[in-house]
């Protein structure tokens, strides 16, 4: 992340912490599903991200979903769904610093949207703002410092388990404020990818109330 990013980003974190509002992950099962999903901007992940999200509409119920990303990303991109839009990213969309254009905010925050995913693997400047900025109540990524603040759901991948537990400790706690904890990850076959793990637990997630699986 360059330094303009970072300093863009220390002012929404600022921004963030006093706007951030507690989620309970019931509010998943409450109402329909309008979802916004940010691909990676890298090409090659993209790909690897593109082939969870007919699964991933399927299992949220999702009647109409959104996927952004750079122009190269969403070449990849070709679902045969009518539920779902794509939108590049491109030089209209963005401002000269980076932030999303007010256009590309108010065209999404006018379909109503409840749920932003960040496909991401690390936080990118303007997939991050833009979840933020539509003001969808659920928003959802891989589990990273930077991104903390602004989103307050976060996978926390099995391998990465282990390496948390160390910057942790045993008696300090993993997470405070209002920020809900990350849901966990069961343990990763080597065939699969993050996106497919990730997949994985908001299936689990999304299923009855009554059998979360979240890390304490």
């Amino acid at each position: 992340m360059s330094r303009k990013d970072r300093w863009i980003f220390s002012l929404y974190s600022c921004w963030c912490r006093f706007r951030s509002a507690p989620f309970n992950l019931s509010e998943i099962r409450k109402r329909p599903v309008r979802m916004l999903v940010c691909l990676p901007s890298n090409p090659d992940e993209a790909r690897k991200a593109v082939e969870i999200i007919p699964e991933l509409v399927a299992c949220l119920g999702a009647e109409s979903v959104y996927v952004v990303g750079e122009p190269g990303s969403v070449t990849h991109c070709d679902l045969a769904d009518e539920t779902i839009s794509v939108v590049p990213l491109d030089r209209t969309t963005r401002r000269w610093f980076g932030l999303p254009s007010t256009r590309i905010v108010d065209r999404l925050s006018e379909e109503g949207l409840n749920f932003a995913v960040d496909l991401n693997p690390c936080a990118e400047l303007l997939p991050v703002v833009l979840c933020l900025r539509i003001k969808a109540p659920i928003r959802l990524c891989l589990q990273d410092p930077h991104r903390e603040r602004f989103f307050n759901m976060r996978i926390l991948l099995a391998d990465e388990r282990s390496a948390h537990s160390r910057d942790t400790g045993p008696d300090r706690p993993q997470y405070s404020g209002q920020s809900d904890p990350p849901l966990a990850g069961a343990p990763a076959s080597p065939a699969e990818t993050p996106y497919t793990r990730l997949l994985r637990v908001i299936q689990s997630a999304a299923g009855p109330p009554s059998r979360p699986r979240i890390s304490t």
